[in-house]
C-alpha cells in the first residue's frame, strides 16, 4: 500500500491529538485510520463467513481496538468510524473496548514521535 509522505507521522499525531491537528495532517490521519478499519472491516466479514481462523482474528481485533481507544481514536470512532462501518463490526470492536486488557499505542506513537522529532532535529 501507498501511502503519502508524512502519513506515519500524522498518523502518529492523530493518534495522540485528533482532531486538534493542521488540515493536511488531520486529512492524513483520517485516511490511515479508515484505510485500517476497513482492512479490520474485511477481517471481521471473513471471520464472519468462517474462512478466518479465531486466533488471527482475535489478534486483528486486538490491534484495531487498541488504536481506537486511544485519545484519538476515540474522537476518531465517534465522529466517523461508528457511524459509517457495519453495525456488526461496531458491536464487536466496542465490546473488546469494554473488555480491556488493550496494549498502550498512544505510548508506542509518543515514543515513535519523540524519535520523529530527534531525527528531523538532526538532519538540520
Amino acid at each position: 500500500m501507498w501511502l503519502a509522505p508524512g502519513a506515519a507521522r500524522a498518523y502518529a499525531q492523530g493518534i495522540l491529538c485528533y482532531p486538534a491537528m493542521a488540515f493536511d495532517e488531520r486529512s492524513l490521519f483520517v485516511t490511515v485510520f479508515n484505510d485500517q478499519a476497513l482492512f479490520f472491516q474485511g477481517a471481521f466479514a471473513l471471520h464472519e463467513a468462517g474462512q478466518l481462523e479465531e486466533e488471527t482474528y482475535q489478534a486483528y481485533l486486538r490491534w484495531f481496538a487498541a488504536n481506537v481507544a486511544t485519545r484519538g481514536g476515540q474522537a476518531w470512532w465517534e465522529e466517523i468510524g461508528r457511524p459509517i462501518y457495519t453495525r456488526r463490526m461496531v458491536i464487536a470492536v466496542e465490546e473488546r473496548l469494554a473488555a480491556g486488557d488493550l496494549p498502550d499505542v498512544g505510548a508506542f506513537y509518543l515514543n515513535r514521535m519523540d524519535d520523529l522529532e530527534a531525527e528531523s532535529a538532526g538532519a538540520t
